[in-house]
């Protein structure tokens, strides 16, 4: 939630008129969706198609509090297609809020960073971080950015990234959503 205000309050002092944000459980959405009223912006979700049906009771709440909800399909918890693709075409009108650690969700990626920033500089504090392996780390079918990832640029920033042969980017695997 301090992140979607903070997002929120960003986009509306240098004057945007939209946030835009992509949740995979939805609770990121939720929260962006509750942040944006309260500073007369417009809230747009992106949110896989698949996790819609099976996280109806936030969605619904999104739509409650006043966001356009919008659906993608075929990406497990990024819904980067169709973001990148309202994003581009508004760049001057719209913030991405981002609610993970990178640009590509990793399912609570942003939970953690926001626990292991606390402590980074305490040497009394050893931090271990598990990505979800999915299927195995051969399988395809993995959220291991950082253990089988590699360094890309998406949406403008610097991140590790799962590809394709081609270099396309695609999303990660995981069976826990949020």
């Amino acid at each position: 939630m301090k992140n979607a205000i903070a997002q929120a309050m960003i986009a509306k002092r240098i004057g945007l008129r939209c946030v835009v944000a992509a949740a995979g459980a939805g609770q990121y959405g939720v929260a962006t969706a509750a942040a944006c009223p309260k500073l007369s912006l417009e809230c747009t979700v992106f949110i896989d198609t698949a996790d819609m049906e099976n996280q109806s009771s936030n969605v619904l709440l999104m739509k409650l509090l006043g966001a356009e909800v919008k659906g993608v399909e075929g990406c497990k918890l990024t819904g980067n297609q169709g973001m990148g693709r309202e994003f581009r075409n508004n760049l001057l009108l719209d913030r991405y809020c981002g609610g993970a650690s990178s640009m590509s969700k990793r399912g609570s990626g942003s939970n953690a960073l926001g626990l292991f920033h606390e402590f980074t500089g305490d040497e009394d504090v050893r931090l271990i971080g598990v990505e979800a392996a999915g299927f195995g780390l051969d399988s395809g079918k993995h959220a291991a950015t950082l253990a089988r990832g590699e360094v890309g640029v998406y949406h403008g920033a610097m991140s590790y990234l799962l590809r394709d042969e081609e270099g396309q980017i695609i999303g990660p695997h995981s069976i826990g959503v949020g």
